[in-house]
């Protein structure tokens, strides 16, 4: 693995064994298995692994005359040496949640005494596996979690809030944003008696509930721009928000494509059909995500190379906040992020735009 999270392979070395000593040390590393499966496309090349700076770990455990291999990564992949190393999404943490287990996976272990004793350690905790994660069903089966058992009962809430969505209708109708928990949230009158259920998987960012329609909920669940919608009076359940966003990383020109946390946004306070985004620049385009085109850019990128056709070494935005102006209109702010997670050559500053979208600079220090 090298900068940008780009993917050089993953080899194979085997000593000459004679006995329970290797007659020849010297390390080859001349096979290479195959990664594709946990690759994706990305303006840094295709041989991308997401965050694999951050949470890949890789783990080779005996099993016989066979060898399966773990590597996790924002989800736990597994492989047989034997069967050719095609490898299973055991978690599928950022799709339908089958096992039950979080994201970005940063230890693997095994009982020395009994290798089908696996245990796995993430942003969320840790958790275990007695059968060496014996998964034969399909994708996504409804058995999934029953290989995994969750060992954090005992350890307390693991939870960091990281947005919260305004108080609407109800003081106890709301969403909480979790981060590698994902997102909670509560559609309720009255004080709830239960835990908060998971609405939805993924990355927990940034979250909105329309204040004209309460029923439309708002999640940007991915890196960059992948805002999902759960648009019902009742409760919301990750299959209420579709497997596909309604606003993504192409509505906004690629912009979201290089950021590696969620990109802010708010339901436009002057316009609740509209939804105000923030990645280099400043977006405002149909919360439906039809229609959305070069001229949604409504305010230019803000510092770096403005020549670029998307966000490349520009200053990218954290936080907004918005109003409606009583003449009509609105006034946006924006705060950048700081100067080692992207804030550019404008950390810790604070932006603001009128409806005419015209920028001023505000120091904060």
């Amino acid at each position: 693995m090298d900068l940008y999270d780009q993917d050089q392979g993953l080899w194979q070395d085997a000593c000459a064994a004679s006995g329970n000593a290797c007659t020849n040390s010297a390390i080859a590393f001349a096979k290479q298995w195959d990664t594709s499966a946990l690759e994706t496309n990305s303006p840094l090349g295709s041989a991308t692994i997401q965050n694999s700076n951050y949470d890949l770990v890789l783990a080779a455990i005996p099993s016989g005359q066979d060898t399966i291999l773990l590597a996790g990564a924002n989800d736990l992949w597994k492989c047989s040496l034997a069967m050719g190393c095609v490898w299973r999404d055991t978690t599928n943490a950022t799709t339908c949640m089958s096992a039950g287990v979080a994201e970005y996976q940063h230890a693997l272990e095994w009982n020395g005494n009994n290798p089908q004793e696996l245990f796995m350690g993430n942003d969320s905790g840790l958790w275990r596996s007695s059968d060496g994660i014996a998964e034969t069903g399909p994708v996504c089966s409804s058995g999934d979690a029953s290989h995994f058992q969750n060992l954090n009962g005992g350890l307390g809430s693991l939870a960091e809030v990281e947005s919260m969505s305004a108080v609407g209708v109800s003081p106890y109708t709301m969403m909480l944003g979790l981060g590698a928990n994902g997102t909670a949230g509560v559609k309720s009158t009255g004080r709830p008696t239960a835990v908060w259920p998971e609405i939805l998987s993924g990355e927990g960012g940034p979250v909105a509930i329309d204040p004209t329609n309460p029923s439309n909920w708002y999640v940007n669940d991915g890196a960059g721009v992948s805002i999902h919608l759960c648009s019902q009076a009742g409760a919301c359940t990750p299959g209420d928000f579709g497997t596909s966003p309604v606003v993504s990383s192409t509505n906004v020109g690629g912009d979201g494509l290089t950021m590696t946390s969620p990109a802010s946004f708010l339901v436009d306070p002057a316009d609740s059909s509209q939804l105000l985004i923030g990645t280099c620049r400043l977006w405002r385009g149909p919360a439906n995500g039809i229609g959305w085109s070069a001229a949604n850019a409504v305010a230019p990128m803000f510092d770096g190379n403005q020549n670029s056709s998307y966000c490349n070494g520009n200053a990218l935005i954290r936080s907004m906040a918005a109003m409606a102006l009583p003449g009509g209109g609105e006034v946006v702010y924006v705060g950048a992020y700081g100067s080692l997670d992207g804030g550019g050559t404008s950390p810790g500053h604070v932006l603001s735009t009128t409806h005419e979208f015209e920028r001023r600079l505000v120091s904060v220090g």
